[in-house]
């Protein structure tokens, strides 16, 4: 009776991970319902002799990763969540059942696993379980609003099969062996063994889980960028289609003056044709420079930190002297890198007399050179060499992390290279990179 309650209470600790996570999401009422049902069928069968402890445990995995499966439609984040789950809750029980175990040898029954207990101690193990299952369910909870774990991997294009498949294997070989140390002598070794492996098992799974998120937001990233481009170029094309209807704006204003409506002209051209005109001409100078740069996401950071600086009335120059459609670094990191580097030259010309920003893209050989540079709020300032530590930084504590992780990406790169230089009262940063 007291192993049927022990199970039972890790049936509940798997609802309650799974309903932490995202009850409706994951897993409703009707999911907790089979999940119950499946286990006390499953210790019926067990019970008869039919099969082992290992089948259960096994089905145990099978059955939570089909329900998250069916509600989300992921291989891969039902996976995770099946081992993560698993391999939590019985850690959980190496930590309480067997240190019990191991610290009162004498309440063994003769066969390990099972331990005699008065039923007042075991009431109070498994209360600390259920205690641990929250904690544990609250962490995950509090993990998952926090990087928007669920979120991210259904926004993913991947299926990731052959990761699902690595790690439910990994989880089938630990489950088999966990009971398989039931069987030996040396039962205490061998659990010290099983509890590792399913700590690797959960530290594989968080692991993945990082990884794939890492990626998936890394892609969005790169696809916003490109979005970004691909609108502000439809907008570039009706700057094109104004002018080839300006024939017809001028026929419109032939009229006014024909019929001597002075009023209505100076109205139509002041406040509708003139305000109008200019700014869809100005888009277009602005963006005429961008037309050498065929990397869409490079050019959507630019357009976008340009547009950003222009509302902080920082004059901004880009020069690309011709054209650029690959480079031999991952596009991500190269965006990174340019967007600390804008972001810094941004917030340093914002306080300076004459708010200035130069961006240079120059193809030399086999080498791409890019060039950012930025007047300075102060021009007798000298900047410090600790720029490039983690930490530092001269506008307040907290804020010195950029420039550190662009030197511990650019370092990261074999064909990648940096140079900053302070001169005439403007810095400039360069990378550059080599064809190779």
């Amino acid at each position: 009776m007291l192993l049927f309650l022990h199970g039972l209470n890790l049936t509940f600790a798997a609802a309650l991970f799974l309903a932490s996570i995202g009850y409706n999401l994951v897993i409703n009422r009707k999911d907790i319902i089979v999940l119950f049902t499946t286990y006390i069928i499953a210790f019926a069968i067990f019970k008869l002799g039919y099969i082992s402890n290992s089948i259960v445990s096994i089905l145990f995995v099978v059955v939570i990763f089909v329900i998250i499966l069916n509600r989300t439609r992921n291989w891969l984040l039902s996976t995770i969540l099946a081992s993560i789950g698993f391999s939590a809750t019985t850690l959980i029980w190496y930590i309480t059942f067997q240190l019990v175990h191991a610290l009162f040898p004498e309440l063994s029954l003769g066969v390990y696993p099972y331990i005699y207990l008065p039923f007042w101690i075991f009431l109070l193990i498994e209360l600390c379980l259920v205690g641990l299952y929250l904690l544990f369910s609250y962490t995950i909870r509090t993990a998952n609003k926090k990087y928007q774990v669920i979120e991210t991997f259904m926004k993913s294009d991947r299926n990731y099969y052959i990761l699902s498949i690595v790690l439910m294997i990994a989880v089938t070989i630990i489950a088999i062996f966990h009971v398989y140390t039931f069987q030996e002598e040396l039962h205490a070794l061998y659990g010290i063994a099983s509890f590792i492996g399913y700590l690797l098992i959960l530290i594989l799974a968080i692991g993945i889980g990082f990884f794939v998120i890492k990626n998936t937001n890394q892609t969005i990233y790169l696809h916003e960028k490109i979005a970004y481009a691909l609108q502000l170029e439809e907008e570039n094309k009706e700057v094109n289609y104004f002018k080839h209807d300006y024939k017809n704006i001028l026929l419109t204003l032939s009229i006014f003056i024909k019929n001597n409506d002075m009023e209505g002209l100076r109205t139509y051209f002041f406040d509708e044709l003139n305000n109008y005109s200019e700014e869809l001409l100005e888009n277009e100078d602005r963006l005429k420079a961008l037309r050498n740069l065929d990397i869409l996401p490079l050019k959507g950071l630019i357009i976008e930190k340009e547009q950003q600086a222009r509302n902080l009335g920082i004059n901004v120059d880009i020069t690309i002297s011709e054209m650029v459609q690959s480079i031999r670094v991952p596009i991500i990191k190269l965006v990174r890198c340019l967007s600390i580097l804008l972001d810094n030259a941004i917030e340093e010309s914002q306080f300076a007399r004459a708010p200035q920003i130069a961006i240079d893209i120059i193809a030399h050989q086999n080498e791409l050179i890019f060039q950012v540079k930025n007047s300075l709020a102060n021009r007798g300032k000298t900047v410090s060499k600790n720029v490039m530590q983690a930490g530092y930084s001269t506008k307040g504590k907290g804020r010195g992390k950029g420039l550190a992780s662009f030197e511990r990406i650019i370092n990261g790169l074999d064909n990648a290279t940096y140079m900053m230089e302070q001169k005439d009262g403007a810095f400039t940063s360069y990378i550059f990179l080599t064809n190779k």
